[in-house]
């Protein structure tokens, strides 16, 4: 780059702010600006500060994301590996770096290595559709090498062990090769089936789980699991577990709080690996209050079986339940108890977070706990995507414009909207009235079933006439007085 170019970022970066430049040097998407921007607004903080501060952790990784595709591109697989181990420090949840270091595993023909990285791409994105593809030609490959396997042939003679009743020797067998399973969900399903056949359920089970934890589309381990799981649901009904929790659910809805949490201690340890018991127990938590211990049962349900839809919607309404608590108990603090201190605001101690403000810091009450306000579907954690809790929004919204209309505070000062109002509400009185000068029959009929209209047009022109008639509007604007 020339000394000219140079010259004239800097030129342009001198005159903006400390606060601006502070802003594009911590959070600036790396894909905006030329790399140029950033070492020159380096220069001038070290200029005006005396120090840099440390840039966020989205703009590291999405520099080591660059370093990624750039060695992957020359074909420096170590180096691409160890970018992809400092942003995985950076960020352990972050998708996109187990998806390329699955890439790079399988690029060095490390196939096992390679689908565990991009099962964990999966798990901690699952509409990551490229981790998706990778993770199944992956395993179509290791399915190959595994049919192939010392380790398949020992698994089919454990197999036989187990169908001619050799216990014994059918658990020798599963406890030799258990430790060098491949990581793929056939190999689990197979053990799995062997601790069926010799009627250990639990095991079982645990197998089962583990290869959907594999591959959560195995139609095979699903099916499985599902039927295991419905003759252990017959036995908890008839349980000494299901038992206590039925009494403790009598205590709960008896508001005896003590009696009920002391049942729930008895049967928590006798409860089976089962989704079912453990949302009947969040169920009961729920029911007296609890929600922390609820939220806790329904996700280890969620866990034990990922398609138990009770458990999650239980979960999700649970941890609504758990917000609202938490707003109300935030909103209704004393003032009196907060202490006023006074200090010294040290700018070159501020801390970059990550997390998110609490919204009951800044939203609304009625926003943020009831359905159909402005917020309350956006609030985090939520997609904004609920049909219901939309449309329960617009009604909202139409319920304040009809209301508004009605109480004659549809109001605007603003000339283009008023000319506006103004239009539509001669527009719709004529429509509504005009009928009736016909002096027929069919007119008098036309003008009845039309006679809402003029009803509207008439509300639209008294709200006209109302906002032109406010003169001093400053001390109107914080009462309601003007819609818009």
């Amino acid at each position: 780059m020339s000394d000219n170019h140079r010259g004239q970022i800097y030129e342009n970066l001198i005159v903006e702010e400390t606060e601006e430049l502070l802003d594009i040097w911590q959070f600036g998407k790396i894909d905006e600006w030329d790399e140029v921007v950033f070492k020159v607004i380096k220069e001038i903080l070290l200029d005006r500060l005396g120090y840099v501060p440390p840039q966020s952790i989205e703009f590291q990784i999405s520099e080591i994301i660059y370093r990624i595709e750039d060695y992957l591109e020359s074909d420096e697989l170590e180096k691409a590996l160890s970018e992809c181990e400092l942003a995985i420090q950076l960020n352990p949840d972050f998708a996109i770096a187990y998806n390329y270091r699955g890439e790079i595993y399988e690029e060095m023909e490390q196939f096992e290595n390679a689908i565990i990285n991009y099962q964990k791409a999966v798990e901690l994105s699952p509409s990551f559709k490229d981790a998706w593809e990778s993770m199944l030609r992956v395993e179509s490959v290791l399915e190959e090498e595994f049919e192939e396997s010392t380790t398949k042939k020992q698994l089919e003679q454990a197999l036989k062990y187990a169908k001619n009743g050799e216990t014994n020797k059918a658990l020798e067998q599963c406890e030799s090769i258990e430790s060098i399973l491949p990581s793929i969900a056939s190999a689990y399903n197979y053990l799995g089936s062997i601790f069926d056949t010799l009627d250990m359920l639990e095991l079982a089970i645990n197998s089962y789980r583990k290869a959907i934890q594999l591959n959560p589309e195995s139609k095979d381990a699903w099916e499985n699991l599902l039927s295991i799981e419905l003759v252990l649901e017959e036995e908890f009904e008839e349980s000494v577990a299901k038992k206590h929790l039925d009494q403790a659910l009598e205590y709960a809805n008896d508001e005896e709080l003590e009696k009920a949490l002391a049942e729930c201690k008895i049967a928590k340890p006798l409860i089976p690996n089962l989704a079912i018991a453990y949302n009947y127990l969040g169920l009961i938590f729920q029911t007296l209050n609890q929600l922390e211990y609820a939220i806790e049962s329904y996700l280890k349900a969620v866990q034990l079986n990922p398609r138990f839809y009770t458990a999650r919607e239980n979960l999700a309404n649970a941890k609504v339940a758990w917000e609202e608590e938490q707003y109300r108990l935030v909103k209704n603090e004393n003032p009196n108890d907060v202490q006023e201190t006074s200090f010294e605001f040290d700018e070159s101690k501020i801390q970059v977070i990550n997390e998110p403000i609490p919204q009951w810091l800044f939203m609304d009450e009625k926003a943020f706990l009831l359905v159909g306000w402005a917020g309350y579907r956006t609030r985090y954690g939520r997609s904004g995507y609920d049909p219901l809790e939309r449309d329960f929004e617009y009604a909202h919204i139409q319920g304040t414009i009809i209301r508004a209309l009605l109480v004659g505070r549809f109001r605007t000062r603003k000339p283009l909207y008023l000319f506006f109002l103004a239009f539509v509400g001669v527009l719709y009185f004529m429509y509504g009235t005009l009928p009736f000068t016909l002096g027929s029959i069919n007119g008098f009929i036309a003008g009845i079933i039309y006679s809402p209209y003029s009803i509207v047009g008439i509300l639209l022109l008294v709200n006209v006439y109302r906002s032109i008639r406010l003169e001093k509007l400053s001390e109107y604007e914080d009462n309601g007085y003007t819609f818009f």
